[in-house]
């Protein structure tokens, strides 16, 4: 439920969809206590996703606030509390430094500012942390997932969770509808955390054109 109006607004455009099978016990082991590790047809999933970032505007303290296009690249899984369905963020690079600070400071989001190189479906991006690369190319239109599908559950979440200082706290998720591509890729650079252990065989690839993204604050 929407209790209070967003925080800020920006456009996603030409989205890098780079989907792993892990399993439930792996990915839990990467999860606060109260998380629960989330799985389709019994296996969980992480995303690494790469984006350009446009009409990034926040409404704080009653002042409006904007910021030029930047580049992003997210690590998010999927997880479950007390049965209700949503993300959860495990790592995320921009070459925005004023981002990274924000995202990090204000909204305790494990963000970190790096070396981001996007062209259309091809992208690198590196931090002291972790490096990763990919190219795809898109099989067919942009579409509504269907029902049942992986990618719907994927995407038909309306929560994202993170560790508070004390709690595990929740912000709502927009519920426009995603349009996704199905995708050949490629993985041109791989050096994730030994945490994030994935079997590049079993890589699964997606592309959505375009999405506009609303963020709200989180709450216990």
């Amino acid at each position: 439920m929407f209790t209070s109006k967003p925080l800020a607004y920006q456009t996603w455009k030409q989205i890098c969809f780079f989907h792993y099978p892990v399993s439930p016990e792996q990915l839990q082991s990467l999860l606060p206590e109260e998380l629960h590790a989330d799985t389709w047809d019994g296996t969980s999933w992480i995303t690494i996703s790469a984006f350009t970032a446009e009409n990034n505007q926040a409404d704080l303290r009653l002042k409006t606030f904007t910021r030029p296009p930047y580049q992003e690249m997210q690590v998010r899984t999927y997880v479950s509390r007390h049965g209700e369905p949503g993300v959860y963020l495990l790592h995320a690079v921009v070459n925005d430094s004023m981002i990274a600070s924000g995202a990090s400071s204000f909204a305790g989001l494990p963000f970190h500012h790096g070396t981001i190189n996007k062209e259309a479906h091809t992208f690198t991006a590196e931090t002291d942390q972790l490096q990763y690369g990919g190219s795809l190319t898109p099989n067919g239109p942009a579409r509504p997932s269907a029902e049942g599908s992986r990618s719907a559950w994927m995407t038909k979440r309306w929560s994202m969770w993170k560790q508070g200082r004390h709690h595990i706290e929740k912000a709502p998720i927009g519920r426009e509808v995603w349009e996704i591509a199905p995708a050949s890729g490629t993985v041109t650079s791989h050096s994730l955390p030994a945490a994030l252990d994935v079997d590049e065989q079993k890589l699964i690839c997606e592309y959505a054109p375009i999405k506009e993204m609303s963020y709200y604050p989180f709450r216990k």
